[in-house]
């Protein structure tokens, strides 16, 4: 260029420079994002299908991909979609593979504690872990209860206005014993709560399983107490969020109907 000098060229030349790694930097982490919301979205159509399988190989991909990326945004990804499949093996009876992905989430969490030392929401599915592994070693519950309910109220005490703090909160108060502190008309509130935070959120409230299974938690909640009512409007709600998910409208919703029918 005329009239440029030596010094002023490599003043241009680190301009030019910093200005391509910023560049780099953030379509890197627009990737980043992107893949993770792919991931987010596989792990929902599964789940909306009820084709479970579909999960298990997203979270052996995702599993991979952190191998080689070392990504925290990941790892906080993956760790959220095993602590849903455990729960589905927990339900299922299928204990050896539940303990199988425990093992693998408690090592995950333990990295991102790490890396986020007093997060209230990793100590709160730090509760919920010992929760699942009350669910696979039933005789260890008298030890393993009070730890679970140490590490959420912990959680709920540090955050109480955190989707997860909520959420394993009131799990504790809706599926323990009323002898040992379950509250299901407590729990709802929590749930509520939580909810409404999530629908908040508009970025993150489409394909959101974590949403949907909160507002199936709530409803089922609702049945319990016997408010069919309450229970068939926050299936219809669903069955607005996303008519594709068949297994609420067909058998969720038709079997709320038909209860409240045959009460009237």
């Amino acid at each position: 260029m005329e009239g440029t000098t030596g010094k002023d060229m490599k003043i241009i030349i680190k301009k030019y420079r910093a200005f391509f790694v910023a560049i780099m930097i953030f379509s890197s982490l627009i990737t980043g994002a992107q893949d993770i919301y792919t991931y987010r979205s596989r792990i929902y159509d599964s789940y909306a299908r009820g084709e479970m399988s579909g999960w298990r190989v997203t979270i052996e991909e995702m599993e991979k991909v952190y191998d080689r990326s070392g990504s925290m945004e990941l790892l906080h990804e993956l760790l959220l979609s095993q602590y849903g499949f455990i729960g589905y093996c927990l339900k299922e009876d299928m204990k050896k593979e539940a303990s199988y992905h425990l093992a693998r989430a408690r090592a995950n969490l333990e990295t991102l504690k790490a890396n986020k030392p007093g997060s209230a929401e990793l100590i709160a599915l730090e509760g919920a872990f010992f929760g699942y592994e009350m669910g696979i070693h039933k005789l260890k519950a008298m030890v393993l209860g009070p730890k679970a309910k140490e590490k959420i109220d912990g959680a709920v005490e540090k955050d109480p206005n955190s989707v997860r703090t909520l959420l394993e909160k009131a799990n504790q108060l809706n599926f323990s014993p009323k002898i040992v502190g379950g509250d299901t008309e407590e729990a709802i509130e929590y749930y509520k709560k939580a909810i409404r935070l999530i629908e908040a959120d508009a970025e993150n409230l489409r394909k959101n399983w974590i949403y949907v299974n909160t507002v199936v938690v709530l409803a089922k909640a609702y049945e319990k107490l016997g408010n069919n009512s309450h229970a068939c409007a926050l299936y219809e709600k669903l069955i607005d969020y996303d008519i594709n998910i068949k297994w609420v409208k067909d058998d969720l919703y038709k079997g709320c109907k038909n209860k409240s029918q045959s009460l009237q």
